[in-house]
Parts: structure tokens; sequence; C-alpha cells
């Protein structure tokens, strides 16, 4: 991709879709002397809006092995679900899952229909990150445990293998990225109480 191409395609993106609202992003990209920013772990975090733009500029194996190396899907919460699932319904499941060894084997090897778990406050399962073990999907869930949210829960559910954008292993959480709108069968089936002494969290 040639430098000042590439940046000029990007900057231009972002003002069809967003006007001035990500002026601090041109002005960040205008400042760079080359395209390694594209794959600096802040600019994937900070601001969904700039992945959607990067996107659709970036060629799509290398937006797919970021999407997957930066962890994006775990910082995109406040983005608006619908727009988020259009970014991962272009993805290709085998670029996606090439970083990690054995991650693609472990999903061609996953049955046609999947269990999967969450762990999260109640009422909060539309999320595209679940696990297909339920004790890691626990310990994920506590992470929301503190004195104000002070009970989590563990949800089981099915959802079809072709309804799962990807799998990955690399924070060994064994998570199953997919399409919460096609989940089956979502039920509680654990709660989890706040204690101040994590010892005695039951």
């Amino acid at each position: 991709m040639p430098i000042k191409e590439t940046k000029e395609r990007i900057i231009k993106k972002i003002r069809e879709k967003y006007g001035h609202d990500l002026d601090k992003w041109i002005n960040y990209i205008r400042e760079q002397r080359n395209l390694g920013f594209l794959k600096r772990e802040h600019i994937w975090m900070n601001d969904p809006r700039f992945i959607e733009c990067i996107y659709e500029i970036v060629p799509p194996d290398i937006f797919n092995k970021w999407l997957v190396k930066f962890q994006t899907w775990k910082h995109m919460e406040d983005y608006p679900l619908e727009k988020y699932l259009k970014l991962l319904e272009k993805i290709d499941k085998s670029i996606a899952m090439s970083i990690e060894p054995g991650d693609y084997v472990t999903y061609t090897n996953l049955p046609k229909t999947i269990t999967v778990f969450r762990g999260c406050p109640k009422g909060h399962f539309m999320s595209t990150a679940w696990s297909k073990d339920k004790n890691i999907a626990t310990a994920m869930g506590r992470r929301y445990l503190c004195e104000e949210e002070d009970v989590i829960y563990v949800y089981s559910a099915q959802i079809n293998k072709e309804d799962v954008f990807f799998y990955t292993d690399c924070r060994g959480e064994e998570e199953i990225v997919l399409n919460p709108y096609k989940l089956k069968n979502c039920n509680i089936i654990k709660k989890v109480k706040f204690n101040p002494d994590p010892r005695f969290s039951f």
C-alpha cells in the first residue's frame, strides 16, 4: 500500500462517514511517516468508528488477522451491535484463526451445534464473546463482581456452528465469537455472589 495514497484514502473515508467528529484521528494519521500506526494496539481499542473506516481501506486478510491479534471484539461493547456484526460477517475464518496454532483445527472439530457459556451481570448476554468452557466463563464473569455489582450470572446457550464467526484461544479463554441473535436455549445455570475476600466467593 503506497503510504501517502493509503493515508489519504483513510482520511477521506473518515470524512465521508463522520465529518469532523474524528479530527483527532485525522491529525494523528497525517503526522505518521509510514503505515506502522495501523499495527499499534491503541488504534484498535480507542475508537470503534475508526476501526470501521480502516476495514474499508485495509486489505481483508490484514484486517482479519489484526481483529484477532488485538482482540478487538473485547473493546466494542459500547459500539452498536448491529454495526459490529456487519464487520464480523465479512471475516474469513481461516485467516482470522491463523494467528494462534491450533485454533482453526479446534474450530473444524467443533460439533454442528455448540454449547457455549458466558459469565456477566444479569441480562448482559447479548454479546459476541462466549466460551466453550463453563469454568472459564465463570472466571471471566467474576471480573464484574464488586460492591455495586454483587451478583453475576453464568449463562448457557446453544449456537449453530455456521453462526460462529471464529474461535480463538489467544488468551486461554477458549472463546467462541458469535452472533448473539442466533443463540438458542439461553438459560442461567449459575449465580456467583460477591464477597470482599475472593476466597469466599461462591
